[in-house]
């Protein structure tokens, strides 16, 4: 009598099912379901179901089931994305910067790999320039970059939060001019 192990799911198979729905024909419901999967992410490691407590951190293998932030950023890209639609566009920008604050909230937090870097914020940067309709884009964006700036200066030159001439581009080109 021989039993089969199966892996037990982890944030390397979820992400890909997040990418999976993020990057799919779905629209908005894609990126819906994408963030539901985070959430049940948080709760299936929150109840240990899946045996979260018993994380080994020198296993190589065992990479947990925390979301991380692959699993954020392909989430705002799906907003980012949808942020083009009439209907859907103020909705998904919405999403991205409560998504984006979130990961801020949970970076402090020991114990979760959720770093919001430049492409996190280029991201939602992108969704505010795509999407028609929001008065104070312009102004949101900014401050967004001003944000990651301020982050990338008090984080001792970390690569990850450097802002790229694409997210300076976005920030400034990717909106209409305001006339005075």
């Amino acid at each position: 009598n021989s039993s089969i192990a199966f892996p037990k799911p982890n944030v390397i198979i979820f992400n890909a099912v997040i990418k999976a729905f993020a990057k799919g024909e779905m629209g908005m419901k894609g990126a819906e379901k994408a963030q539901e999967l985070v959430e049940r992410m948080f709760r299936l490691d929150e109840s240990g179901e899946l045996g979260g407590d018993d994380y080994d951190w020198d296993d190589e293998d065992d990479v947990g089931l925390k979301p991380n932030t692959r699993s954020f950023s392909t989430i705002l890209d799906a907003y980012s994305q949808c942020a083009r639609d009439a209907v859907d566009g103020p909705e998904a920008v919405r999403r991205a910067e409560i998504l984006l604050k979130r990961m801020e909230e949970l970076y402090v937090i020991d114990g979760y790999d959720v770093k919001p870097n430049n492409v996190c914020f280029s991201e939602v940067i992108t969704a505010l320039a795509r999407c028609k309709g929001i008065d104070d884009a312009a102004d949101r964006a900014e401050i967004l970059l001003e944000k990651l700036i301020a982050l990338y200066r008090d984080s001792d030159d970390d690569e990850e939060m450097k802002p790229t001439v694409q997210t300076f581009n976005k920030s400034q080109n990717g909106f209409p001019k305001q006339r005075e």
